[in-house]
Order: structure tokens, then sequence, then C-alpha cells
């Protein structure tokens, strides 16, 4: 899917193909979250007037940079799953072991969404050290950086959360439940960059 253009990408979501859907759309939002992340350290490193944080903010881009790739690999394991779980659905509620497939696949069907809000909520944890720190010519960029990382919490949680209520593994449910909750602790902060960016452009 990666190899795609982005109009290939977008007519194909927009199309009756059941991927790329909206797992893999998080996940390319929080790659654009964690790639925003980078501009902004790469606008401010090497300026005199960010000498004080170059260090800091050095490495806040490396991370960023790990997470734009974890996220795009994601695009792909979350389609790859989809399509998965999508076949097993498929089959004929008369066929022998379709239970058990449709059982197999809504594992790695929730572990890519999940993954996808993990990482995009590690993005969203960068981002407050670009707003202080960064290029202030660029400080609304880092403020779209926090708000496209958290829709891609949100978006992911929505997909965790439509396969969680086909899996009859209680225990397995509240482990991914306890790990999406982890995920989102940090979404009210989204709210409290726009306002530190709005406040800083005003």
């Amino acid at each position: 899917m990666l190899d795609k253009s982005l109009a290939e990408f977008v007519t194909q979501l927009g199309s009756a193909a059941p991927t790329p859907g909206g797992g893999s759309v998080a996940a390319l939002t929080g790659a654009q979250a964690a790639a925003l992340v980078v501009m902004v350290c790469e606008l401010t490193l090497g300026k005199p007037r960010y000498a004080e944080h170059e260090d800091l903010l050095r490495g806040v881009r490396d991370q960023a940079a790990d997470l734009q790739t974890e996220l795009l690999n994601l695009v792909e394991a979350d389609i790859a799953a989809y399509d998965q779980l999508a076949a097993a659905y498929r089959l004929p509620h008369e066929t022998e072991g379709r239970a058990a497939q449709i059982a197999a696949a809504l594992g790695p069907a929730t572990e890519a969404p999940l993954a996808i809000a993990e990482s995009a909520a590690a993005v969203l944890a960068l981002v407050p050290e670009v707003v202080a720190h960064g290029n202030q010519h660029a400080v609304s960029d880092a403020g779209m950086a926090a708000l496209l990382a958290a829709a891609a919490v949100r978006s992911a949680a929505l997909n965790v959360l439509i396969n969680l209520s086909g899996n009859p593994d209680e225990a397995a449910v509240k482990a991914y439940r306890d790990r999406l909750g982890q995920a989102g602790t940090g979404l009210a902060q989204a709210d409290a960059i726009y306002a530190a960016v709005c406040g800083k452009l005003a």
C-alpha cells in the first residue's frame, strides 16, 4: 500500500474494498504527526537562538523519526491483519473451523490498531518539547502534530473496540482494554497544547 500514490490510496480508501480502512488511516495520520515533529526539530537544529535545547531536540527528532517509520509500517500491518479477519468472516457459516479462524484472526486485527494507538500516543508525548523549545516560526506545525497524534490515538482506539466486541476471551479483552486506556492517558494534553499554541499565535 505504501508504494501507491496519495491519490491512489485515497481512491481505494473511498471504494468498497475492505482495505485500506480506518486503522491504516489512523496509522498514516500518526506518521504525519511524527513527521511534523521531525520537521519542527529540523527547522530548529543549528540555529543559535535555540542552541540551549539542541541536544534535547535532537533526541526528540530521532524518537519521532523512529515512530514515523513504525507508524508507516503499521499501515501495512493493519491492512494485512484486517484482510485476514475479513477473509475469516467471509467463510460460509457451515465451514468447519470457521469460528477458530475468526478467533485466530481477531488477535492480530486488534493488536495492529492497538499498536497504532500506542505509537501515536508516544508521538503526542513528544510535542510539548517542540512547542516549548522548537522554532517558534513553526509552532503552528507543532500544534498540528498534537492534534493529528491525538486523532490517530482516538481513531485507532475505535478499531480496537470494534474488534473487542467480537472477542469471547474475557482475559484478552481486559488486557487489550488496559493497554488502550494507558495509550489514552495523554489525550487531554492535545487540547492544552492547542490552547498554548493559539496563545502564542494571538
